[in-house]
């Protein structure tokens, strides 16, 4: 089966509302086959939705080891600090930004995601996590990263599915 073919089975599978778990077989074929960051992402997601966070980890780990930087490895992050804490080599990063509007002043050891479109000036922040999605922003402490799993649950609770 040609490469193409997976993913369009994924995609398939997707409109189709076919389980996770097929899909994640598929995901799985197309990477013995060839290792993308998007679909090695979208592999990793599908681990965290299902619950299996080691293997999300794992993958996780995997992609940001085999691609280094880009979108989808600070979407891994991001994914990753849900289960556990980056990696003191994955936190040397420094400031990592996704989106190319973003200006910085006294700003440290941050991983910050915005939207392309939007202008973002942030000040004096040190070990902070910045992600700011259409509808949600958040903002926190890289020291309480583990309780941002507890806020994804909150707003679950609180204000249903529409922000997640």
């Amino acid at each position: 089966m040609d490469n193409g073919k997976y993913i369009l089975q994924y995609k398939l599978y997707v409109a189709q509302e076919v389980s996770l778990e097929e899909r994640i077989a598929v995901l799985e074929e197309l990477k013995k086959r060839d290792y993308r960051e998007k679909w090695g992402y979208e592999l990793a997601y599908l681990y965290h939705r299902i619950g299996l966070a080691t293997k999300c980890v794992e993958e996780c780990d995997e992609l940001i080891l085999w691609f280094s930087d880009g979108r989808y490895v600070k979407k891994a992050m991001e994914l990753k600090m849900l289960h556990q804490p980056l990696t003191a080599a994955q936190e040397a990063s420094s400031n990592s930004y996704i989106g190319k509007n973003v200006m910085t002043y006294e700003v440290n050891n941050c991983l910050i995601n915005t939207p392309k479109d939007k202008l973002v000036i942030l000040q004096g922040l040190d070990d902070y996590i910045v992600v700011d999605s259409d509808d949600v922003l958040m903002i926190c402490h890289k020291s309480e990263e583990q309780r941002i799993k507890q806020f994804v649950t909150d707003v679950e609770v609180e204000k249903g599915t529409d922000y997640l």
